[in-house]
């Protein structure tokens, strides 16, 4: 008789641990607006609020191009081309990231590309590493977990805990989970049903919240 495969079953499992706590989040963003006025720290200020409003896989960060973004669009959203199981969605974002990656292209994209490179083609990557060449999903992976070790983050960071804690972010917000599905691009729903227990959990302290004193 086949024996289950419990590695990938504990692999799949949403810890805590695969996450960022609020005090996490609070903590790397404030390292990151801290460190702000170089193009390299605006760079990674704009992909860490990228990857943790919208849940991009590194993938799909790494492959984001100009004309997938409101400043082509004309709309406040992204648009993931291609994504995993060769998936199109667009992922809706606020009036503020969208001003943050017009800025962004505008202003700061072009001392980014190689010589030459046209900064006028609209289908070339959004993101340009400080070799000045499009990151990959290891590159992106490790800009990510230098910047948890300078933000003073014990975790390990990578790429995948932002979209995790997008994942539990928006549900906490009350979204329906189908709506989820869709925004995070997973074929079936028992994926995305893995992070209720997470959320679950998260509000069995809500009572003691609601005990307002009369």
């Amino acid at each position: 008789m086949r024996q289950p495969n419990r590695k990938r079953r504990r692999k799949d499992i949403i810890t805590w641990s695969k996450l960022l706590t609020e005090e996490e989040q609070k903590k790397l963003f404030e390292f990151l607006k801290a460190n702000q006025e170089t193009i390299s720290g605006m760079r990674e200020l704009l992909i860490c609020d990228l990857m943790l409003h919208t849940g991009l896989r590194a993938n799909e960060l790494c492959c984001l191009r100009v004309q997938d973004t409101p400043l082509v669009l004309g709309v406040n959203a992204i648009v993931i081309y291609r994504g995993k199981g060769d998936k199109d969605r667009s992922v809706p974002i606020s009036g503020r990231l969208a001003h943050c990656i017009e800025i962004y292209i505008k202003h700061l994209r072009g001392q980014t590309m190689p010589p030459r490179a046209k900064r006028s083609d609209i289908s070339k990557p959004l993101f340009y590493s400080r070799i000045k060449q499009p990151y990959t999903p290891n590159a992106l992976y490790l800009m990510i977990r230098r910047i948890g070790k300078r933000a003073g983050i014990t975790k390990t960071l990578h790429p995948h805990m932002f979209r995790h804690t997008f994942a539990v972010n928006t549900l906490l917000t009350g979204i329906d989970i189908y709506l989820l599905q869709e925004l995070m691009g997973h074929s079936e729903i028992v994926t995305t049903s893995k992070y209720l227990h997470i959320v679950n959990a998260h509000l069995r302290g809500l009572g003691d919240k609601l005990d307002v004193p009369v």
